[in-house]
């Protein structure tokens, strides 16, 4: 399945289970020219991170739920 998103695709693939740390996932990721920090991310969480609703401020609910600065991408020396 293929799914438009405000920042680009969001692809869900339905016909297998995957692990982050699948060839078939890099592969696919590197086909595909997935963000290089998402796929890290995916890799070092081991699982695959997508929001299923909208972002609040992007449907209009307001400034007041906008997100604080955040910490990624980690520094490598922090990373396991």
């Amino acid at each position: 399945r293929l799914y438009r998103t405000p920042a680009g695709l969001r692809v869900l693939a339905m016909h297998d289970v995957f692990a982050p740390s699948d060839a078939a996932v890099t592969d696919a990721f590197q086909t595909l020219g997935a963000d290089k920090v998402y796929a890290r991310m995916c890799r070092n969480q081991n699982c695959f991170r997508a929001r299923l609703s909208a972002k609040p401020w992007r449907v209009g609910i307001g400034e007041h739920l906008r997100p604080r600065p955040g910490v990624w991408p980690v520094s490598p020396d922090r990373l396991p």
